[in-house]
């Protein structure tokens, strides 16, 4: 068949490429608003798996400590992860810097806040003794403290808003991820300017970067390599 013949054979025309379009972009739509973090825990298993990675799981601004559950749920049987923490204000985003007030983040004071107690009773019951949650600040070092007899990190989960809070996780996590360890960035791409102020930080931080994947919309995840 010649190539005119079977692409009008394969086009159908407009009614078929309308109809099939549709049923292209619902089968493709995220049905879950936790998809892209599932996917990223599901292509790192294999990976923390095969290359031995042994640590914890860290995830700054775990919120409701759904991402960490799903951690649990999906790395606790087949990998050398040892404890899954997360850490969070738990009563919402907290105060902007200047630096946040310059880059006029979109987020206010308070947003995403939930209750401490209710957290940590989900986690306590449903993580098999390998779950952790820490409340409070962690641009405050007092906060990063309680993290020493986890601070070896495997993976390393940076799910903020606020470019100091993201500055503060991101130096923790250089200083203590091992090698080959892995981030994920779950809002790399929800404000470009933000996305500018991490690429600095990347640069500056004494460590390689190998890109890893991308998890539409926002969130990205890089290997990193020691010097």
């Amino acid at each position: 068949m010649n190539k005119k013949l079977e692409h009008k054979k394969v086009f159908g025309g407009y009614p078929k490429f309308k109809k099939e379009l549709n049923e292209l972009v619902v089968s493709l739509e995220q049905k879950h608003y936790l998809e892209r973090k599932v996917k990223f825990l599901l292509e790192i298993r294999g990976y923390l798996k095969t290359n031995k990675l042994f640590g914890n799981y860290i995830e700054f601004g775990s919120y409701r400590s759904e991402m960490q559950y799903a951690a649990f749920k999906i790395l606790s049987q087949s990998t050398g992860i040892e404890h899954f923490v997360g850490l969070d204000t738990y009563i919402g985003e907290p105060t902007k810097n200047r630096m946040d007030n310059k880059l006029n983040l979109f987020d206010a004071e308070g947003d995403f806040g939930c209750q401490f107690d209710k957290v940590k009773e989900f986690v306590d019951k449903n993580m098999n003794g390998k779950g952790v949650v820490i409340q409070g600040d962690f641009r405050d070092k007092s906060v990063l403290k309680k993290l020493d007899k986890y601070k070896q990190i495997a993976v390393s989960v940076i799910d903020c808003n606020l470019l100091s809070s993201i500055e503060s996780a991101f130096n923790y996590t250089i200083k203590n991820i091992v090698d080959g360890g892995i981030i994920y960035f779950d809002d790399f791409f929800y404000n470009i300017k933000i996305s500018n102020e991490l690429n600095k930080l990347m640069k500056k931080a004494n460590v390689n970067f190998i890109e890893h994947s991308f998890y539409p919309p926002f969130g990205k995840s890089y290997l990193v390599i020691r010097k």
